[in-house]
C-alpha cells in the first residue's frame, strides 16, 4: 500500500483515525502549564496648546493681550500580557526542526562528497593537461632537431 493510499485510507475510516489520533497524542502529550507574563512599559509625550486673551485699560481703551504657550504632558503606562505556551506544539515544531537539521547534514555531506568529487576531477584533468604539453615540447624539440641535424 502506498503513502498516500494509507494516508485516505486512515484518514476516512474513523476508528483508524481515533487510534492514530490517541498515539500521537501520546508521543505530543498537551501540557499547556507554563505562563509567560510579560509587562511592557510606554511613553506618550504630548504637547498641548493654549492660548490666553487679556483685556488691560490703558488711557481709556482696551489694550488686548493674547499670550500663547504650550503644555508639555507625558503619560506612562503599563501593559500586561500573559502568554498560555503551547508546550505540544513547541515540542512539534523542535521536532521538525531535529528532521530537518539531519537532512541538512546530510545535504552538507553529499556537497562535500561532490566538492572532493570535483577537486579530484581537476586534478586529473591537469594531470592530462600537463602531459600534453609535455607531449607537443617533445615534438616541438624532435622537429627542431631534425632542422638542426642536417646542417650539422
Amino acid at each position: 500500500m502506498t503513502d498516500s493510499k494509507a494516508l485516505q485510507t486512515i484518514l476516512t475510516k474513523k476508528p483508524l483515525f481515533d487510534t492514530v489520533g490517541q498515539v500521537y497524542t501520546q508521543l505530543h502529550p498537551c501540557t499547556n502549564t507554563v505562563i509567560k507574563h510579560h509587562t511592557d512599559t510606554f511613553y506618550t509625550e504630548e504637547e498641548i496648546p493654549y492660548y490666553f486673551i487679556d483685556s488691560i485699560p490703558c488711557n481709556g481703551k482696551a489694550v488686548h493681550d493674547t499670550i500663547k504657550g504650550k503644555i508639555k504632558y507625558i503619560d506612562t503606562g503599563y501593559h500586561s500580557i500573559d502568554t498560555i505556551v503551547d508546550n505540544q506544539q513547541i515540542k512539534i515544531l523542535e521536532s521538525e526542526i531535529a528532521f530537518d537539521n539531519v537532512k541538512l547534514g546530510e545535504l552538507t555531506g553529499q556537497i562535500i562528497a561532490k566538492d572532493k568529487q570535483i577537486g579530484d576531477e581537476h586534478h586529473r584533468g591537469n594531470d592530462w593537461a600537463l602531459r600534453f604539453w609535455l607531449l607537443l615540447l617533445g615534438i616541438v624539440i624532435a622537429i627542431v632537431l631534425m632542422i638542426i641535424k642536417p646542417k650539422l
